[in-house]
């Protein structure tokens, strides 16, 4: 547990396992109390295993960020034969002399170094790696309302722009879908908590937050995307809201508490007036 403050030296592993709420955890307690509980607070749940594209956005990410740390995180398996006994115990032998680092295959890390070497060359986003700014800090605050611990990391810090930008790897980068993954994967709530975080702990107001969305699939070219105050306070009311619930089900311990009512579903209008049915009744001349 880190006390309110800021932290320049905390690993990503250290920082993830620490106490304190993230907008992760918001995510899943948006999803569900119970969902908050089984991934945070759960003893027996099973390990999560990272993803291709997990691993691929966390070597991009060290690449841009914090290149000179790569080799210490990161290692790239040479190709091998998987089919025989010799290609099996080369892979057991690297994994267990490795085991502490993410493993990228060759070609998983030529596309890290394609996607991240695409950010160096654009001309806006190149400027946001330039000049004095600060990566990968370690913000922990109490809320004032709730006295719940929260924590933030943002990306990159740039303190002669006065903004806050954080990088994204996309397989759908383009601006219309990418606004609605801001909702989904409630990055507006990132936003406000990083915001919020730099406020709390240094009394100092952030202008801007800003994405570096990086697509996974040629031409590779990303897009930087500024999100407005609107946003960002509607980000900043619901993750208030979400520390709310979270104290409650702290303090009645309990986690099932949206399974214990019956819940009215509404089905936006503009759904109720589509018949899923209409293909198939034409397709079937009924």
């Amino acid at each position: 547990m880190f006390s309110q403050g800021i932290y320049e030296n905390i690993s990503n592993q250290e920082y993830h396992g620490s106490i304190g709420v993230s907008r992760s955890a918001i995510s899943e307690l948006k999803k569900s109390p119970l969902h908050y509980w089984d991934s945070y607070i759960n003893s027996e749940k099973p390990e999560k295993k990272e993803t291709q594209a997990m691993n691929i956005g966390s070597a991009v990410h060290c690449l841009i960020l914090e290149p000179e740390k790569f080799n210490d995180n990161f290692a790239i398996i040479p190709d091998y034969n998987p089919y025989t006994n010799e290609g099996k115990k080369f892979k057991r032998d690297f994994y267990d002399l490795n085991k502490e680092k993410i493993i990228l295959k060759n070609d998983e890390y030529e596309k890290s170094e394609i996607m991240s070497e695409s950010v160096k060359r654009h001309k806006k986003a190149k400027k946001f790696l330039e000049g004095n700014y600060k990566v990968e800090q370690s913000i922990f605050w109490k809320d004032e309302e709730t006295d719940i611990l929260c924590k933030a990391r943002p990306d990159l810090w740039h303190l002669d722009l006065n903004l806050i930008c954080d990088l994204k790897t996309s397989a759908d980068p383009i601006p219309k879908s990418f606004s609605k993954t801001i909702k989904e994967n409630c990055y507006h709530i990132q936003a406000a908590m990083q915001i919020d975080a730099i406020l709390k702990t240094t009394g100092h107001k952030i202008d801007q937050f800003c994405f570096i969305v990086i697509p996974n699939s040629r031409p590779f070219v990303p897009y930087i995307y500024v999100i407005g105050e609107e946003v960002i306070s509607l980000g900043r009311k619901e993750y208030k809201d979400a520390l709310k619930i979270l104290k409650k089900c702290q303090e009645e311990n309990n986690w099932e508490i949206d399974r214990e009512s019956v819940i009215g579903l509404e089905i936006p209008y503009y759904d109720l007036r589509a018949n899923t049915f209409s293909m198939l009744k034409e397709i079937c001349k009924c």
